[in-house]
């Protein structure tokens, strides 16, 4: 996105972006669209690798360190303004789905109707998780 242009009331009215029609290097990113007179807003919690490394206890003896400098700071991203289709207003804790082009999600058990909470259970892609270099 290049530039918002507001009206005199403030709210949104063109929206100017870029379009790259063939980029050099892979471009990353996901864009999903959900309009507002049919979207919810929910909090998506993305789960990712815990440990940097396999052995973590060898890792911190070695680094003379703590092994809690292993641990992933990325091991759970929380989009809190997230917005879904509103045909999800009716889903029981526990409910799965899948989000376009991201992965599986599963409603919370702490969620409550206007407040869904949904936690990543299954990735699409593998390039969508942080790669790690664990040891074998």
């Amino acid at each position: 996105m290049t530039e918002v242009q507001k009206g005199a009331d403030g709210k949104i009215v063109k929206v100017l972006c870029e379009q790259v029609a063939k980029p050099e290097t892979k471009v990353r990113g996901v864009i999903q669209w959900v309009s507002k007179e049919h979207s919810l807003s929910c909090r998506v919690n993305l789960y990712n690798v815990l440990l940097l490394e396999e052995d973590v206890i060898g890792a911190a003896n070695k680094a003379n360190c703590e092994f809690t400098k292993f641990v992933n700071p990325e091991s759970l991203v929380v989009r809190p303004n997230a917005k879904i289709w509103d045909l999800h207003k009716d889903a029981k804790v526990f409910d799965r789905f899948q989000f376009e082009r991201v992965g599986y999600f599963c409603l919370d058990q702490d969620s409550k109707p206007g407040n869904f909470i949904f936690n990543s259970i299954v990735a699409l892609k593998e390039s969508s998780a942080k790669k790690v270099n664990v040891k074998k």
